[in-house]
């Protein structure tokens, strides 16, 4: 795709060119989020827009088949696991492309989780009987992590069941063909019914992974049929890539970490390993910086903003300014404000360089 360049708008840091084009992507975007809103209303979501959309680019009928739309869109992660009932209710209601996608996911998830439990139960009542030793020594082993802190209570029986299916070599291949034939018949006769009552989901670990996953791919495809049917308006050619898409399944535990992961190793605390660039950690972290570029959803995203750096002081107070510092320069980057002192003024007034004073400003 050939680069058409442009200069950035002097004056804004978020300025959309007056153009039709533009105009019309900004359109779009902004009627998929409040539709996206309508139809799941309690999950916080924002567009971030890093591109030249963003910085004033104004496109023209030749430079508007050779100019994508970059975005992240960020989403409550953590809601979405903690209410997947809730959120797939939402989408069975509003979007029927979506039923037949998500039945085949959880025809995926019942039968890994199915197949894995009946297993983990057979080798549990074997092992009652040829090897009680280890029985015991997989709970003492799960009671020290939960001291240790590596996972809470509620998540024992999931681990417990991880760490009982590793002595699978104890099952005769017979009866782990029985068990795989139960499965499939189980499938065929109870999903239907399993997927309308809501214990199933309560009970089944990767209910909430594969409520995320979904929600994920009914957002990115609802922008990818909007641009489609807009195509035209929006300057966009058949052969062109209208959009670039990533996610980020924001938590605040999770990008907490990656956000002190990161400054390690910027200030050179910790060595960086050779594939950095690809480390999750360093991924979520970028992302998260995104929390402070522009976006479609404001109100959602001081949300981000706010839960995000509460969760960095509470956890790391000595090195929150650092960790601060870390997160204002990759949005500066993504701001692109370069060397204008006018837009560094003003980016410097919507993140000051204090942490204490960003906090009062959410708040």
């Amino acid at each position: 795709m050939p680069k058409y360049p442009y200069e950035r708008s002097p004056e804004k840091l978020f300025d959309v060119a007056n153009d039709g084009y533009s105009r019309e992507r900004v359109r779009v975007l902004k009627d998929v989020y409040l539709e996206t809103k309508r139809e799941c209303p309690d999950v916080s979501i924002a567009f971030a827009l890093y591109g030249s959309l963003a910085k004033g680019k104004r496109l023209t009928a030749e430079s508007a088949p050779h100019s994508d739309v970059d975005m992240v869109i960020i989403y409550d992660s953590q809601h979405v696991t903690d209410n997947a009932s809730v959120v797939r209710d939402n989408l069975l209601n509003h979007d029927p492309f979506f039923t037949q996608d998500y039945m085949q996911r959880m025809r995926d998830v019942f039968t890994r989780e199915r197949l894995f439990r009946l297993k983990a139960e057979l080798i549990e009542k074997k092992l009652q009987t040829a090897d009680p030793a280890k029985l015991a020594a997989i709970e003492q082993k799960l009671q020290q992590w939960v001291k240790d802190g590596e996972f809470g209570p509620k998540a024992v029986p999931c681990q417990r069941r991880y760490l009982i299916a590793k002595e699978r070599s104890i099952l005769l291949p017979e009866e782990e063909q029985e068990i795989e034939q139960q499965t499939k018949t189980e499938i065929d006769t109870d999903l239907p019914r399993l997927l309308g009552d809501p214990d199933f989901y309560s009970s089944y670990d990767e209910f909430g992974t594969c409520t995320r996953d979904a929600y994920e791919k009914y957002i990115i495809d609802k922008l990818h049929s909007e641009v489609r049917e807009n195509a035209v308006a929006c300057g966009f050619s058949p052969e062109s890539e209208a959009m670039s898409i990533n996610v980020c399944a924001f938590d605040a535990k999770r990008t907490r970490e990656a956000a002190f992961h990161y400054y390690e190793i910027i200030s050179g605390k910790v060595e960086a390993d050779d594939y950095w660039e690809m480390d999750p950690e360093h991924e979520a972290f970028v992302k998260a910086a995104c929390c402070f570029a522009p976006a479609i959803g404001g109100p959602d995203l001081r949300k981000f903003q706010r839960s995000l750096l509460e969760a960095i002081a509470a956890i790391h107070p000595e090195e929150i300014q650092g960790i601060w510092q870390a997160l204002r320069n990759v949005a500066n980057q993504y701001s692109g404000i370069g060397e204008s002192q006018k837009l560094q003024q003003k980016f410097d007034q919507c993140f000051p360089v204090d942490f204490e004073e960003v906090l009062r400003r959410l708040k």
